[in-house]
């Protein structure tokens, strides 16, 4: 018998919380998300963002970014999701990230994920267990409204 896969909103919750507690704690660890035929993409705003391919590029792009002790807050934000092409998940996570070093305040982000179905069989189990992994993903740190409206008007 197949693995039936669980509800969109049961894949993002679970998801988000495992991915940004490594996000905060292990950052350099969150290539464990993603394979060879991953993209990853990061702009802050107001900068062309480019994407990279591949586990290593991830790895690198990401330990890049300063992210380790990093607070991540989705509690104001929200997270989305949907069943998508071939029981694949597409996500998006909105909130806030307040970087270890206390230097800047606490950055809106918008992030999205395509998450692409995989089969993990386990030991001792008969049945294959469903599972993910991140195919896709972007990070956008974004201007809350009203700093943007006041950049525009200076």
């Amino acid at each position: 018998m197949a693995a039936r896969s669980p509800p969109p909103s049961t894949v993002a919750t679970s998801f988000v919380a495992h991915y940004y507690r490594v996000l905060s704690k292990k950052p350099a660890e969150l290539f464990r998300f993603y394979k060879e035929e991953s993209s990853f993409t990061f702009g802050a705003p107001g900068e062309a963002a480019e994407p990279v391919t591949g586990i290593e590029a991830i790895k690198t792009k990401i330990t890049g970014l300063g992210l380790e002790g990093a607070k991540v807050e989705v509690g104001q934000g929200s997270v989305d999701a949907q069943a998508s092409r071939d029981g694949g998940v597409v996500m998006l996570v909105t909130g806030t990230i307040a970087l270890a070093t206390g230097q800047q305040p606490a950055q809106a982000f918008a992030q999205t994920f395509f998450l692409a179905p995989q089969v993990v069989v386990q030991q001792g189990r008969t049945a294959p267990v469903p599972s993910y992994f991140v195919l896709n993903d972007t990070l956008r740190f974004v201007q809350p409204a009203a700093a943007a409206a006041a950049a525009a008007a200076a």
